[in-house]
C-alpha cells in the first residue's frame, strides 16, 4: 500500500500517478548472501498502471492498494519470491501558476539468509526504477 500525504495547509492539486510492479521467483540456495539482481527470465509477474487522484484534503491522506497476485506470503517469506515497486507521481500545488513537479520511489524485497527476515529496501529511484520500468513494458501492457 501507497499512501500519499498532503501535510500542507491547502488542498492538493491533481496527482498524476504510475505504478510500476515486477515480482520474480528466487533461487536462495545459489543467491545466498551475496546481493541478488533479478534477471528478465525469474519474472512471473509484471504491471504497470496509471491512475489520478483528483486532489488531496489539506492535513490529510489517501492509500492506494497495489495487487501483486503472483505472490505468496510463503514465497516472500522465505526468500523465494521477491518484488520490486516503483512510483512516479506528479504534482502541483493546486495553483494554476506553479509548476508541476515529479517524485519518484523505488523499492524491492530483500530476503537476508542469516536472519531468514525479508525486509524492503529504497533502491537508487533513477537508475532502478528505469530498469523496472522497461522490466514491465511501458509503456505497452498497461493494466486496466
Amino acid at each position: 500500500m501507497f499512501r500519499f500525504i498532503n501535510v500542507g495547509h491547502i488542498p492538493s492539486g491533481v496527482l498524476s500517478v504510475r505504478f510500476f510492479e515486477a515480482s520474480y521467483s528466487v533461487d536462495v540456495e545459489a543467491a545466498g548472501a551475496a546481493p541478488y539482481f533479478p534477471t528478465p527470465s525469474a519474472v512471473i509477474e509484471r504491471h504497470w498502471h496509471r491512475t489520478s487522484i483528483s486532489t488531496i484534503p489539506a492535513a490529510s491522506f489517501t492509500d492506494y492498494r497495489l495487487d501483486v497476485p503472483a505472490l505468496t506470503a510463503e514465497g516472500i517469506n522465505t526468500g523465494h519470491q521477491m518484488v520490486q515497486v516503483g512510483v512516479i507521481w506528479s504534482y502541483n500545488d493546486g495553483f494554476s501558476d506553479t509548476p508541476v513537479r515529479e517524485q519518484r520511489i523505488c523499492l524491492r524485497s530483500v530476503y537476508d539468509i542469516k536472519s531468514k527476515a525479508t525486509v524492503f529496501s529504497q533502491r537508487d529511484p533513477i537508475k532502478d526504477l528505469n530498469d523496472l520500468i522497461a522490466a514491465v513494458g511501458y509503456p505497452q501492457n498497461e493494466e486496466k
